[in-house]
């Protein structure tokens, strides 16, 4: 029981590690997409664990606690680079930390119903010599992540009955029920990352969306006066929504 629940505690922290690493690499690669460069890439919190500069002039650091980090561009606070950019610019290399935490969800799961498949995938969808072929992995894949966020936003009731119930199934196939679960939990896990994120609150990307928003629709002088009241409507709408799809509103007939 202590060493699954070592290991257990191993896997999450990895996870985290990892989610949070491909949230900045987005914006990193898109930052240098629109050649602005990257100063400093900070992955977690706390103390330095580690530091390297690269050839491009970028120091990468690793804390202690893995929780968080940031992507500090060239120009931020600026006239040059990344403030000199254009809200269009400027809003595809903050969405990207997001996006990338989706699109890594997906390949997650693609890789694991490609590599791994479980016993519970049909024949129809396998190939003469058993496998699963890629464009079904992705499609079993966007579908089994799809299910278990759904699941996780029933409850932590459901959520942890679900998992109880993982654990006990029997190993079968290739693929132990255990090694699914943690695998999903993976990609469920950068789904949030990606969803929190998006949230308007100041410091966030979905914050500095709305702003650049509001600069491209209205100008930057008045984008700076509505901001405080732009993401405090907006966060009350998506409770609104929240709240909606929590309690199944929208399926009311």
């Amino acid at each position: 029981m202590e060493s699954s629940s070592f290991i257990s505690a191993l896997w999450a922290i990895g996870s985290l590690c990892l989610v949070f690493m491909v949230h900045e690499s987005g914006h990193l690669l898109a930052a240098r997409l629109f050649n602005i460069r990257a100063l400093r890439v900070v992955f977690g919190s706390g103390r330095p664990l580690w530091t390297r500069t690269d050839r491009h002039g970028t120091c990468w650091s690793l804390h202690v606690f893995p929780f968080g980090g940031h992507v500090q561009l060239s120009g931020q606070g600026g006239r040059h680079g990344y403030d000199s950019a254009s809200p269009e610019r400027k809003a595809l290399i903050v969405a990207a930390g997001p996006l990338a935490n989706f699109g890594f969800a997906v390949a997650v799961m693609t890789l694991f119903f490609y590599l791994l498949p479980p016993a519970s995938v049909p024949g129809a969808m396998r190939g003469t010599d058993g496998r699963v072929p890629f464009s079904q992995a992705v499609l079993l894949g966007a579908q089994d992540l799809k299910q278990v966020t759904a699941a996780y936003v029933k409850g932590p009731s459901e959520h942890k009955r679900d998992k109880v119930q993982n654990a006990a199934a029997p190993r079968q196939g290739k693929t132990p029920k255990t090694l699914q679960w943690r695998i999903e939990r993976i990609g469920l896990l950068s789904v949030f990352i990606g969803l929190f994120n998006l949230l308007p609150f100041p410091g966030m990307d979905g914050y500095f969306l709305l702003s650049y928003a509001l600069e491209k629709i209205v100008g930057p002088q008045r984008a700076r006066i509505l901001q405080p009241y732009a993401w405090r409507i907006s966060l009350v709408c998506l409770g609104i929504v929240m709240t909606f799809f929590k309690f199944g509103i929208w399926t009311m007939t």
